[in-house]
């Protein structure tokens, strides 16, 4: 899929309406896992906004972009959120060419590479240091560590033994994110672990 054009596709209304565009910065809240970290588009008030993420990374050699239009700004989702930068609605494309430029990879790194490149490249539209601040909040990923680090073959081993959702789960425990899993069957739900409150990888 070309990136830039289907960016071009799902922002047709956005371009065509008046007034400038926020660029906010959301994150989920659900502690059981590395958080999942987005960048919005939208009016100012607008209960709709255009996000700008990743999608996927099980295994990680599996990220690939994912630019949504039409989403609920106010979402249960993704809770936290900060406004970064007003833009013209003239650098409207310098944000979708930095998005697409950012090569596929972890959500939270690639919001932080998209956040540098706006700082130090073109009309530098976010404010300096803004990448740096939230590079600080970057949490390790399950197939990083911190316990171990776990390569694409040994998740396809994973998910051949235990099944996708349990292997998943068998990740987070592993990393510390979960509690141990109790054995449910290959890809069972019960049982699917507790929370280990200040797990390991914030």
């Amino acid at each position: 899929m070309n990136t830039i054009k289907y960016l071009s596709g799902i922002l047709q209304a956005e371009t065509t309406a008046p007034g400038p565009l926020e660029l906010w910065i959301a994150m989920t809240d659900r502690k059981n896992q590395p958080e999942h970290w987005a960048l919005i588009l939208r009016h100012p008030g607008s209960e709709t906004c255009t996000r700008l993420h990743m999608e996927n990374g099980y295994p990680p050699s599996s990220y690939t972009h994912l630019f949504e239009d039409n989403k609920q700004f106010d979402s249960w989702g993704l809770p936290i959120k900060e406004k970064i930068a007003t833009i013209s609605r003239s650098d409207e494309q310098e944000i979708l060419n930095a998005a697409s430029a950012v090569p596929p990879q972890r959500c939270q790194r690639y919001v932080v590479s998209v956040l540098a490149r706006l700082e130090t490249t073109g009309k530098c539209l976010v404010p300096q240091g803004t990448a740096r601040r939230y590079e600080e909040m970057v949490q390790m990923g399950v197939f990083e560590g911190p316990v171990m680090s776990v390569t694409d073959e040994t998740w396809e081993e994973m998910v051949e033994d235990l099944g996708h959702y349990q292997a998943a789960r068998a990740l987070l425990a592993i990393q510390g994110w979960l509690r141990p899993l109790k054995d449910s069957g290959k890809d069972g739900k019960a049982d699917g672990g507790e929370v280990c409150k200040g797990g390991s990888g914030k």
